[in-house]
Order: structure tokens, then sequence, then C-alpha cells
């Protein structure tokens, strides 16, 4: 599971997050020798006051 909430405030999308996420997550597979297999994701936007825009996945490292 990768998680992470950008300070960008309404600049930043969810989707632009979980977008920098897969990115990572399928780097950190392809050192291990694996493929990204996708579980589950959530990406919320900013709410002015109240939220940071955030991004979740859940995935694991198939065997190529």
């Amino acid at each position: 599971m990768l998680t992470k909430t950008s300070a960008g405030g309404v600049f930043v999308s969810g989707a632009t997050i979980k977008a920098d996420l897969l990115k990572e997550a399928n780097e950190f597979c392809d050192q291990k020798g694996g493929a990204l297999a996708l579980l589950s994701s959530d990406a919320k936007n900013a709410i002015p006051f109240a939220r940071m825009p955030s991004s979740e996945i859940h995935f694991e490292c198939a065997k190529k």
C-alpha cells in the first residue's frame, strides 16, 4: 500500500497524485522483478479550507 497527500491544495488533483503513486509502485515492482497488479485505489480532490488532495493505492507485485 502506498499513500500520499499533497500540500498543493486545489492546484493538484487526487488523480495526479494517484498517477505519481502508480509510477512509484511500478518502479518498485520492476526492481523486484515483478509486474504491478493494482488491487484497489482511491483519490480525493482538495476541498478548500477542509482537506488536502490525497490518494491511496493497494497493489502487489505479480510474477512477470
